[in-house]
């Protein structure tokens, strides 16, 4: 690569990089979709120096896989793949929630609180996407007061690889209750530096997301195999 293209790459690709990255989470490339570097470089106004660079951060993110001869396409995560990464999840987030019960502070009571309060409050519209996002709000204070950033990050990356799917889960029958609940009951043991029960707290949380990813997988009647990329 020309050392002037490379150095625009270096420059540029955070903004290719947010852009195509958005498009992904956000659906409008789907799952198995072939990502043209020449279709998106004139579509962002940009070289196809600044589109490979984003290509392999997001594929350092797990969100698209790039094969020889055939391109980069958006990474399809298998149902089964899913199952695993949300049990994994589980686990490493509980690590956190007994680390934060360990660690919580007085001033942290009052943060946790009035995210809790949110949450409630989406769920009283019957608002199950407010629930989880703003549940998510909750559970990135507990990983801060955890101190562990290790973990946090590792769930983090976990989560940007099921997006696409958690749309399914926070939807079904119940989920947004069962958050509600869970996070309520995790937020009073931390606060109260209870870690077995805010441990047994995450658990049923997490139990509770797999089984419900599971019979979210089960009602979709079409999902997409590893070999229905595009050709």
């Amino acid at each position: 690569m020309p050392k002037k293209e490379s150095e625009a790459a270096g420059k540029a690709a955070p903004s290719e990089y947010t852009l195509l990255k958005n498009l992904i989470l956000s659906g409008k490339i789907m799952p198995n979709e072939r990502i043209v570097e020449a279709d998106y470089a004139e579509k962002f106004k940009t070289n196809r120096a600044n589109i490979r660079n984003a290509l392999a951060r997001l594929e350092q993110d797990g969100l698209v896989v790039s094969t020889a001869f055939r391109g980069a396409r958006v990474r399809l995560v298998s149902a089964q793949e899913a199952v695993e990464i949300f049990e994994v999840r589980g686990v490493v987030e509980t690590l956190l929630v007994r680390q934060a019960a360990e660690k919580a502070q007085e001033d942290d009571g009052p943060i946790l609180k009035a995210q809790l309060a949110k949450v409630r409050v989406a769920l009283s519209k019957g608002d199950p996407m407010g629930v989880g996002a703003i549940g998510r709000r909750v559970r990135e204070e507990i990983w801060r007061i955890s101190g562990n950033e290790t973990a946090a990050k590792v769930v983090r990356n976990l989560n940007t690889q099921l997006v696409r799917l958690w749309y399914h889960s926070i939807m079904m029958p119940g989920r947004a209750e069962s958050i509600y609940k869970d996070l309520e009951e995790m937020v009073d043991c931390i606060i109260a530096n209870e870690p077995a029960k805010a441990v047994k707290a995450a658990r049923r949380y997490h139990d509770d997301a797999v089984r419900t990813l599971k019979l979210a997988l089960e009602s979709r009647e079409h999902y997409p195999a590893e070999d229905d990329a595009d050709e």
